[in-house]
C-alpha cells in the first residue's frame, strides 16, 4: 500500500513537473518569437499555471486508469482538439458586453474651481508601478474648440501617442463626456522586451474604451465629489481574469488623473480663500 502511494506521489510530482516545464517553454518561445513582452508573460502566469496544473491532473487521471502512459494517443487527441476548440471560439464569439469602471475623490474646493482646474491644460505627474513598466497613461490633457463649428475637442498626449477625443457632453459644472474613436486611441501598452519593437496581437482591436466621464456632485461645506468614468469593452480570455487587470490599471489611472485634479483645485481654492483673508488698505 504504501509503495502504490508512493508510486501516486511520484507521478503527480512528475506530472506537475512536466507541467510547469511546458509553460516556461510556451512562455519562453512567445518572448523570443516577438509575440508577447514581459509584462502580459507577467499577467498571465497564474492562468498559465492553472491550466498547467489542470492539464497535469487529467494526464495523471488517465494513466492511473489506464495503467500506464500512453503519450502518442494523448498527443494527437491534443493536436486535434486544439485547433477544433479554437476555430468553435472563433466561429461562436461570446458577446461582448460594455464595461464600466467608475472612481471618486472627494475635494475640498466648490465646483466651480474643480471645473476650472478640469477643463485648463492639466499636467500630471510622472509614471510609476505598472505604468512605467508600460501600461499606456496620459501625461497631458487639454481642451481644444474649434472656431467654426465650436466643436470641443479634449487633446490627450498620452505615453504611447496622441489622441484627439471628441466631447459629446458638456455640462458645465456638472459632468464633460469625450467619446475615444478607435482609429485615434493607441495601443494600451507598450511591451518590455529584449527587441527594440513587437507587436502583440492582443494590443490591436482586443481592448476598446468606449467614453469617459467627469462628474461633478456639491458636497456640504464647499466641497465636491470628482468621480471618473470609463466604459470599455475586451474580447480577452479567460475574461473574468483579464477584467480583473483592467479593471484594476483602469483605476489605477482614474486615480492618477483625479489626484492631479485634486490637488489643482484645492490649491487655487487655498490662494482664494488667502487673499479674501487679506486685510483690504482703501
Amino acid at each position: 500500500m504504501g509503495a502504490a502511494r508512493h508510486g501516486g506521489q511520484h507521478l503527480v510530482d512528475y506530472w506537475g513537473g512536466v507541467g510547469v516545464l511546458g509553460v516556461a517553454c510556451s512562455l519562453l518561445c512567445l518572448l523570443t518569437l516577438k509575440l508577447e513582452g514581459f509584462i502580459c508573460i507577467a499577467m498571465a502566469l497564474p492562468v498559465a499555471f492553472a491550466m498547467a496544473a489542470i492539464g497535469a491532473a487529467l494526464g495523471t487521471l488517465v494513466v492511473r486508469v489506464t495503467g500506464r502512459p500512453r503519450p502518442l494517443p494523448m498527443f494527437l487527441t491534443i493536436l486535434v482538439l486544439y485547433p477544433a476548440a479554437q476555430q468553435y471560439e472563433v466561429s461562436y464569439p461570446a458577446p461582448v458586453v460594455p464595461r464600466l469602471v467608475a472612481t471618486r475623490l472627494e475635494v475640498n474646493a466648490p465646483p466651480a474651481r474643480v471645473w476650472a482646474a478640469l477643463t485648463r491644460p492639466v499636467q500630471y505627474p510622472a509614471a510609476t508601478g505598472w505604468f512605467r513598466a508600460g501600461v499606456v497613461y496620459p501625461t497631458r490633457t487639454a481642451l481644444a474648440r474649434d472656431a467654426a463649428t465650436g466643436r470641443r475637442t479634449l487633446v490627450c498626449r498620452y505615453s504611447q501617442g496622441l489622441a484627439r477625443l471628441p466631447v459629446v457632453a458638456w455640462q458645465p459644472g456638472q459632468q464633460l463626456t469625450f467619446a475615444v474613436p478607435p482609429a485615434d486611441m493607441p495601443a494600451p501598452m507598450h511591451e518590455l522586451s529584449p527587441y527594440p519593437q513587437i507587436h502583440a496581437p492582443h494590443l490591436h482591436g482586443y481592448f476598446q474604451v468606449d467614453s469617459g466621464t467627469f462628474r461633478l456632485r456639491p458636497l456640504p461645506g464647499g466641497r465636491t465629489l470628482l468621480e471618473a468614468r470609463t466604459v470599455y469593452r475586451h474580447r480577452i480570455g479567460p475574461r473574468p481574469y483579464w477584467q480583473l487587470w483592467s479593471d484594476y490599471l483602469l483605476d489605477a489611472m482614474h486615480q492618477r488623473v483625479l489626484a492631479t485634479l485634486k490637488a489643482e483645485a484645492e490649491k487655487e481654492a487655498a490662494i482664494q480663500a488667502v487673499a479674501q483673508a487679506e486685510p483690504r488698505h482703501d
